[in-house]
């Protein structure tokens, strides 16, 4: 699990300190679960997997995310949720960091199309734009 944490924190250039103070704990507990000595409340977890940009059960176990939408209805709820989290993580990042975020929404665009989701199927808009900010050159 320890690897896993800092494999995804150093991708997305996040400070220790910084996911420590979103999570709502020290950097010293931040730090023990980086190194696998302890793990997350559930709570701090999804707090965790959010920053992270990734699911709970990858960060404990390695389990990729299952990206069909096949019998979920609820998933696209989801998807927009994670949609509007992500966006809000664009203000100000780096291209390397809003690259990652296009490629796992291009895999859910993929799944999607696999199981024949049209857009007559999708939900109506909230009315929020979608257009991520520009990054900077």
């Amino acid at each position: 699990m320890g690897a896993r944490i800092k494999e995804l924190r150093a991708s997305r250039g996040l400070k220790q300190q910084f996911i420590a103070d979103h999570c709502g704990v020290t950097l010293r507990t931040f730090q023990m679960w980086q190194a696998g000595d302890t793990e997350p409340r559930q709570e701090q977890l999804e707090k965790l997997a959010d920053i992270l940009e990734t699911t709970p059960r990858f960060i404990l176990r390695g389990e990729t995310p299952d990206l069909s939408l096949e019998g979920r209805g609820s998933q696209l709820d989801r998807i927009e949720q994670k949609l509007d989290t992500i966006l809000g993580y664009w203000q100000g990042a780096n291209v390397d960091s809003v690259q990652q975020a296009i490629a796992y929404l291009n895999q859910i665009v993929q799944a999607a199309e696999k199981v024949g989701l049209r857009d007559e199927q999708r939900p109506a808009s909230t009315g929020r734009s979608r257009r991520p900010p520009r990054a900077a050159a």
